[in-house]
């Protein structure tokens, strides 16, 4: 099944690790963190970063969503009464 995406975080160069502009976006579903790289000069790469805290690098998707189905949906916040 096919991630989806939520709205983009960006983290200014300032702010990270290897002193390169990120987008970050992260599937509601299972968690998994999509991460493009926009380094000053040069083309953008695209890194994983899966719900254990694993970082991967690659275009490709690692895995497809396991929990984007009707039978799996995303948690959801219930209000204390």
């Amino acid at each position: 099944m096919n991630h989806r995406w939520n709205i983009e975080h960006r983290i200014p160069s300032c702010e990270s690790p290897d002193g390169n502009e990120r987008t970050e976006k992260t599937c509601p579903f299972c968690s998994l963190v999509k991460i493009t790289v926009h380094p000053p000069r040069g083309l953008p790469w695209r890194e994983w970063r899966t719900k254990d805290g694993r970082q991967l690098v690659g275009t490709n998707v690692p895995h497809g969503c396991i929990g984007n189905s009707k039978v799996n949906p995303p948690p959801t916040e219930v209000a204390a009464i």
